[in-house]
């Protein structure tokens, strides 16, 4: 069936009014509207997503020999950037309607072991009185050090981001070849 008939069969129907109705001719085939691929989102959103990329090439390269240095610091800035490297992340996908990264498979591991260690920094119970001599609370959790497990998660949970913005902004397979 072609589109005149199909226009003509719609005018039969009653669903197109005759003295209104004309065949505007479409830039493609109706087989090429099905490959075609739009541009999603808003103008805005690729914009920020080349924010981000660079902004993650940035903090790659400004965060990797201090991180290297062991200092605390360093760490809680690399893990701020990430965060916010997250929030104007989904501030693009509401623009474009997509948070898609792929790699979730190499992305599943360490969310799980954050998930894992933040399990462990929960208490259990407490203990009020005096304990050693000592009056206080003691606090139960499988972790020695809950503090330092609770920042370890949030180091693993910003390299696990900064993976993540890779995977979208860095795939090669988001570029055509030539």
């Amino acid at each position: 069936m072609t589109l005149k008939d199909n226009h003509n069969t719609l005018i039969a129907r009653g669903r197109l009014n005759r003295a209104n109705s004309q065949i505007i001719p479409l830039p493609i085939t109706p087989e090429q509207g099905l490959s075609a691929k739009p541009e999603a989102g808003q103008p805005g959103s690729k914009v920020l997503g080349q924010v981000i990329f660079f902004s993650l090439l940035v903090l790659l390269l400004l965060t990797a020999i201090p991180y290297g240095t062991g200092q605390i610091w360093w760490k809680a800035l690399f893990v701020i950037l990430a965060f916010t490297l997250a929030i104007l992340w989904t501030i693009e996908g509401l623009l474009k309607g997509s948070w898609a990264t792929g790699g979730g498979s190499l992305l599943l591991p360490p969310i799980i072991l954050a998930a894992f260690s933040f399990v462990q920094t929960i208490p259990l119970r407490t203990a009020q009185g005096a304990i050693g001599g000592v009056n206080g609370s003691l606090w139960y959790a499988i972790s020695a050090d809950p503090q330092a497990t609770r920042f370890f998660v949030l180091q693993l949970l910003g390299l696990t981001i900064s993976g993540a913005l890779l995977f979208r902004y860095a795939s090669s397979e988001a570029h055509p070849k030539s």
